[in-house]
């Protein structure tokens, strides 16, 4: 009996998501349910499986992504001018 290459990915996905402290059940539900934060996530994750990143230094640099993606929206937020920036892609935020 052959495993699924798909199979592989989940594990991948499921294991980044224990050290993130979300359950795989509520991740599948919002990112089904286009919720900008699993989307990102998401993206991030199949990003570094397909490069072929072990699981610990792919935690790592989806950390650090995660940190610098949520300080830059913190700071668009409280720009204080009151005019939002236009939308990016989700998928556009590189991991550093």
């Amino acid at each position: 009996m052959e495993t699924n290459p798909q199979q592989y990915k989940h594990e991948y996905i499921k294991e980044i998501l224990q050290v993130l402290h979300l359950t795989m059940d509520t991740f599948m539900y919002n990112l089904v349910h286009h919720s900008p934060y699993e989307i990102i996530l998401y993206c991030w994750m199949t990003k570094c499986y397909q490069k072929q990143i072990p699981t610990d230094q792919a935690i790592q640099q989806i950390y650090k992504a995660r940190n610098m993606y949520l300080l830059r929206a913190t700071a668009d937020r409280y720009q204080g001018s009151g005019v939002k920036k236009k939308q990016v892609e989700l998928c556009e935020y590189p991991l550093p």
